[in-house]
């Protein structure tokens, strides 16, 4: 995607902005960090301008560890980006579902948060879980920590959640703590904070907060920016790259100086406003180009990434939406992504769909398939079955088949019968076997529970804090 010479420049750009032009940062505790470092703090009537050094992004760049392990709930569930090793996952978060019965759009509820995690738990080739809905009909203060609820008490993969604020945080790091029995010794974690820069070129309040907090309570960050070309960005792709990568990075920084080795995942959903109709594409070629571009940044600085892949601007479970996913997803994983997130989305990341989500599972097995590449070996040559076959003979019941015949990709919902076969089934569509599938997973997969003193705890824990705040369920979802 990028040359070495190429990803050099970028590198060397996105410094000059940091230290030339400068971050905003609303934030007083995370002015005086930078301060403390040697960043240069300009005041303005409304607003401070941190201007990092160079040398002090590089050093912090060092710090920042480049393995990292996402730990789930249990320790099968743990997940190590390495080499070719790819995930898939959903995309958070949805503020609406297509109804898994009458294929209706509504908005999400918390019913469809648990069942959403439960069916991620249920799929083998999603390794870690990032929050595919909103829970709406949650009092808005306390939304986060119902859909951390039901995250944690579905899957005990690795959930990576925005907290909103540094007091939600605290409060999904006690439900983290409750979910892994609340004993000290047990230093797992078993999810990722999620915080967003303002493009262009801000840390507001709350990221700041959750940045400081979450380092000093050793959790990991995904460091997501969101720039859209034409709008919070240079129209020009490379100028949306640069000023994603310097957002990027003044979240790096705050991260180790706060505490040196804090993990950080580099996060991209840079796409554009299409000038157009006046709104931002998430199907758009270009968010495929930018997510694959920051893919090599965040390989050129020796991060774990998550890149936006595979979201579609179809409404509806279609052939746009198999396409748009398709291209992008390849794009993404060919360059080398850790993590790339948009299963299951449609209608620019504003809609789930069950459909679309088994159809993404099926065809992100075959990208993971295709990155893997070839296997060239005597063993995989064949020479000797080859010449022991000849020219007459058959390969079909040769030993050499069935030891690799399971090598051969299959399929689930695909279709590869012939068409007296399909008809015979029925003449089943893709998407009818997508929600039936789907089906079948949330009725019938059971995930690793919980307790069900944990499961009290847990829901004591969020209406406690519900009323610390002043929080009426009733009134406030009226």
């Amino acid at each position: 995607m990028l040359s070495a010479q190429q990803v050099e420049e970028i590198h060397r750009a996105s410094l000059k902005i940091l230290s030339e032009t400068g971050v905003k940062v609303d934030n007083s505790r995370a002015v005086e960090i930078f301060s403390d470092a040697g960043a240069t703090i300009e005041k303005h009537k409304e607003k401070v301008v941190v201007k990092i050094p160079a040398k002090l992004v590089e050093d912090c760049i060092k710090k920042t560890p480049g393995k990292v392990t996402y730990q789930g709930r249990l320790e099968k569930c743990d997940y190590t980006p390495a080499g070719v090793n790819v995930s898939f996952t959903t995309f958070g978060e949805c503020n609406y579902i297509i109804d898994l019965h009458n294929h209706k759009v509504r908005p999400s509820i918390k019913k469809d948060c648990r069942e959403s995690a439960l069916i991620c738990d249920a799929i083998d080739s999603i390794k870690v879980v990032e929050r595919p809905l909103n829970p709406s009909d949650c009092p808005p203060a306390t939304q986060t920590l119902h859909n951390a609820e039901s995250i944690f008490t579905n899957t005990a993969k690795h959930a990576f959640i925005g907290a909103g604020n540094v007091h939600s945080l605290n409060k999904m790091n006690e439900i983290a703590k409750i979910c892994l029995g609340g004993k000290e010794i047990n230093n797992r974690k078993i999810f990722t904070a999620t915080v967003c820069p303002v493009s262009p070129l801000g840390l507001g309040k709350d990221c700041c907060d959750i940045i400081i907090e979450a380092a000093l309570l050793d959790i990991g960050l995904l460091i997501f920016s969101m720039p859209l070309a034409g709008a919070t960005a240079p129209v020009t792709l490379a100028g949306a790259l640069v000023l994603q990568n310097a957002e990027i990075l003044s979240g790096l920084v705050l991260a180790q100086l706060t505490k040196q080795g804090t993990p950080c995942t580099y996060g991209s959903a840079a796409t554009i406003m299409d000038l157009t109709h006046v709104d931002v594409s998430l199907g758009a070629l270009e968010m495929a180009l930018l997510s694959a571009a920051a893919a090599r940044l965040a390989q050129y600085y020796e991060l774990p990434s998550l890149i936006c892949g595979g979201i579609s601007d179809s409404k509806v479970p279609d052939a746009q939406a198999g396409y748009e996913f398709s291209y992008s997803a390849l794009l993404c994983a060919q360059a080398g992504g850790s993590i790339i997130s948009g299963l299951g989305v449609l209608e620019k990341g504003i809609t789930f769909d069950y459909a679309k989500l088994m159809m993404d599972v099926e065809m992100s097995n075959f990208l993971t398939r295709v990155i893997e590449g070839m296997k060239i070996s005597p063993e995989n040559l064949a020479l000797e079955i080859i010449d022991e076959v000849g020219q007459e003979g058959e390969y079909l019941t040769h030993t050499h088949t069935f030891d690799h015949m399971r090598e051969q990709s299959t399929v689930n919902i695909f279709n590869r019968l012939k068409r007296p076969d399909w008809q015979e089934e029925g003449e089943k569509y893709l998407f009818e076997k997508a929600y039936k599938e789907a089906e079948n997973l949330i009725s019938n997969h059971r995930p690793d529970l919980l307790s069900k003193s944990q499961l009290e705890d847990i829901s004591e824990l969020i209406s406690q804090y519900e009323l610390e705040l002043g929080i009426n369920r009733d009134e406030e979802l009226k």
